[in-house]
């Protein structure tokens, strides 16, 4: 049999030890396990997908799409980085619903045609929902830019 070398301490000594070895695993254990809202863990996933939608890393932006989802996602999203490039990818406004349970994001998603120097811009709307494993990228669609002066007259630029 094999005996912990703390249990062949006098008595006294063998209890100190194994106090501060329980005092290490509970600490361990805490660090770990230290709660985070779901607001912060909304964010940490927004940023994580969008980042990495960003960066083109297909495989890691799927970690934040529901299991029945990801094969579809995965293959669209290699079609459209064959023929484009995302340029760069905004976080304009987060909404989490007063449950926490569920939420509304916009981006800015700057992309160009392969072989086209004419930067586009979309609006991205994103809902997120909360599942078991975390925060899920449930839908997401473009929307209409808002546009900061309708009476303005682009030639008003130049």
């Amino acid at each position: 049999m094999i005996v912990p070398s703390f249990a062949r301490l006098p008595r006294q000594h063998g209890r100190v030890a194994l106090g501060i070895l329980l005092l290490i695993a509970l600490t361990l254990s805490a660090c770990s396990m230290s709660p985070q809202n779901r607001a912060t863990q909304l964010h940490d996933a927004v940023f994580g997908y969008n980042e990495a939608v960003r960066w083109g890393r297909i495989e890691r932006a799927a970690d934040w799409i529901p299991d029945r989802e990801r094969g579809a996602f995965v293959a669209k999203k290699r079609a459209a980085w064959a023929g484009m490039a995302v340029l760069d990818v905004e976080v304009r406004d987060v909404n989490v619903a007063s449950d926490q349970a569920s939420a509304r994001v916009r981006v800015i998603v700057r992309f160009s045609q392969n072989g086209n120097p004419v930067m586009r811009s979309h609006l991205v709307e994103q809902h997120w929902s909360w599942a078991p494993q975390g925060w899920m990228l449930v839908a997401r669609k473009q929307v209409e830019m808002p546009t900061a002066n309708p009476s303005a007259d682009p030639s008003d630029l130049y």
